[in-house]
């Protein structure tokens, strides 16, 4: 949320819906498939039911990075793809940024001002996306798996290529565009809607050709700037408990937090 809020200019006067799924309970340890299934041990349902009332305290806290916040806690498993769907019945703007809990900004991005311009005024345009690092080689894997280039574009001053595979994180989005995915029938229980209908975009696009991306209007920034981080649990490990457990420093996520301090500072 900080980095939201300092790298993304427009965000911080936004409302914002932060949504807790549901899980499945089991005796089992949360390893493997049962971890990727979301069944986790009753010792564990009490942990995330501390976590999610922290969450909510943390709300009203008046922080600036949880102003006009909510959290809506869904009483049984979805998945991404239908909590989103949930979460969407909520919003009332014709747009929505979806932020998944496992990205931030590591950097400056583009203002939401900028894009809700394109969003406004290009109708073919139904989805932006924040560059990652993995996705700067984006272009190039597009010719060489499939023999198709995308070719970039600037729309009211914001460079941007044509993105053939829908990607979950970091994005901007007609709301429009995300009850299309939901009724094409691809999205079900436990699915990331990447894995699905970005799926079913990409060959749709690769067997009938440029023409097909048309209907689904997805384009990525293509400023050449990977301004994304991905982060997971270990992340958030002090020197002190990353050492006692054996896992290796990270000092790239370490110099990532610093300048988050520093740019907090700044507003200061």
């Amino acid at each position: 949320m900080k980095s939201i809020c300092l790298h993304c200019k427009g965000a911080q006067s936004l409302r914002k819906i932060i949504v807790c799924d549901g899980y499945t309970l089991t005796t089992e340890s949360g390893t493997g498939a049962a971890r990727k299934g979301r069944r986790i041990t009753p010792e564990k349902a009490n942990d995330y039911k501390e976590y999610v009332s922290r969450l909510k305290t943390l709300c009203k806290s008046g922080s600036p990075y949880f102003s006009d916040c909510e959290v809506l806690v869904l009483d049984k498993l979805h998945g991404f793809g239908l909590a989103m769907q949930q979460a969407l019945k909520l919003v009332k703007t014709p747009y929505v940024v979806v932020a998944q809990h496992d990205r931030m900004f590591r950097s400056k991005g583009w203002d939401l001002e900028d894009l809700c311009n394109v969003l406004k005024k290009e109708q073919k345009v139904n989805y932006i996306g924040y560059l990652s690092h993995r996705q700067l080689r984006y272009r190039k894997r597009m010719v060489t798996q499939h023999k198709m280039d995308p070719k970039p574009v600037t729309l009211h001053g914001v460079p941007l290529i044509p993105l053939f595979h829908f990607l979950d994180s970091m994005h901007i989005a007609r709301k429009s565009f995300w009850k299309y995915m939901f009724d094409s029938g691809t999205i079900k229980v436990r699915d990331f809607p990447e894995h699905t209908f970005g799926n079913e975009q990409r060959w749709d696009i690769v067997k009938n050709g440029i023409k097909a991306f048309d209907k689904y209007g997805t384009y990525l920034l293509w400023d050449m700037k990977d301004v994304i981080q991905h982060v997971n649990g270990r992340t958030y490990f002090s020197k002190e408990q990353r050492v006692e457990k054996g896992f290796p420093e990270n000092k790239e996520l370490n110099q990532l937090f610093k300048s988050l301090e520093v740019e907090e500072k700044k507003r200061k």
